[in-house]
């Protein structure tokens, strides 16, 4: 990271998963709210939450399905703040936040494994099993 704090670094370390009862969607809306002044409404019924392994993973991938067009579309050239859909597991149902730090991509995204909001460099998302599946513009 550079010297200079940039504006995702304050989410890293915030509980989440299934515990904390915040999952990488609240992060989204959270940092549209507090950094982009952009107010997203997430859907109440999110019933994946009660769910585990596989069954959690395609529950959440049918939401996305159904819901993404309405709250996003996709871009080619994202920007700061910019959601990410990302893919793991083989289903799309994870979401980032598109960062440029000193002049190299990184997702903000909350990491069910490690528990808590990460920052992790685009080129690395492999490694991590994370596929970029699209950048979206919200709506």
């Amino acid at each position: 990271m550079s010297h200079n704090h940039h504006w995702a670094e304050q989410y890293v370390g915030i509980p989440c998963g299934s515990e904390a009862g915040f999952d990488c969607a609240d992060l989204a809306a959270l940092v549209q709210r507090e950094c982009f002044e952009n107010d997203i409404h997430l859907p109440r019924d999110r019933t994946y939450r009660e769910r585990k392994g596989h069954a959690k993973f395609k529950a959440m991938k049918q939401q996305i399905e159904v819901l993404k067009d309405s709250y996003a579309h996709r871009t080619d050239a994202p920007i700061e703040g910019d959601p990410v859909l990302l893919k793991t597991k083989g289903y799309f149902q994870h979401i980032g936040v598109f960062c440029l730090i000193a002049g190299e991509p990184w997702i903000l995204h909350a990491a069910d494994g490690a528990q808590q909001v990460v920052l992790t460099r685009m080129r690395d998302l492999e490694i991590r099993g994370l596929f970029v599946e699209g950048y979206y513009k919200w709506n």
